[in-house]
């Protein structure tokens, strides 16, 4: 019955009163599937109705950049998070992941040096961390913080990624 109730919740995510309701079912539904390519589309119609969440804002530009979608957004929103609030590990992690996937290397790496000793606590860092230091040729380096995120818990891109970055 999922894709009947994903046609309803769909449905109802065009309603003014239950949007929001809606569109939190649809994205938790699509992350227990670990599907990135619904979760950013659930995040977009999110974002058009509360842009002004920040935290919405940061994994729109987390899912868009992990997909390719919309990377002028992303490029946009990631920046704008982490200068509003530069002491937040998640949007510092996703603005990395944007500079890391637009191939500034080094950006992503300063803007990560502070964060460094917290990637064992914060999967958003050892994500970003990880890609990084594969990125710079330090594959040896990157392998504990990307071996350290659990399988069950990554899309399929991001299983790729770092499969790729360890490779």
């Amino acid at each position: 019955w999922y894709d009947d109730a994903l046609t309803l919740l769909n449905l109802a995510a065009d309603r003014s009163d239950v949007a929001v309701t809606a569109l939190g079912t649809v994205l938790r539904h699509y992350q227990n599937q670990r599907d990135a390519a619904g979760q950013y589309r659930a995040l977009r119609r999110l974002y058009t109705l509360r842009a002004q969440d920040a935290s919405i804002a940061n994994n729109l530009a987390y899912f868009a950049t992990l997909t390719g979608r919309d990377a002028a957004l992303a490029e946009r929103l990631a920046p704008a998070n982490h200068e509003a609030e530069p002491a937040n590990a998640a949007y510092t992690a996703t603005y990395a992941f944007v500079l890391l996937m637009k191939g500034d290397t080094s950006g992503a790496m300063t803007l990560l040096r502070p964060l460094v000793s917290q990637w064992r606590q914060k999967p958003a860092v050892a994500f970003a961390y990880g890609l990084a230091l594969a990125a710079t040729g330090r594959k040896d380096e990157a392998r504990a913080p990307l071996t350290s995120l659990a399988d069950t818990d990554l899309s399929p891109r991001e299983q790729e990624l770092i499969r790729n970055a360890l490779n």
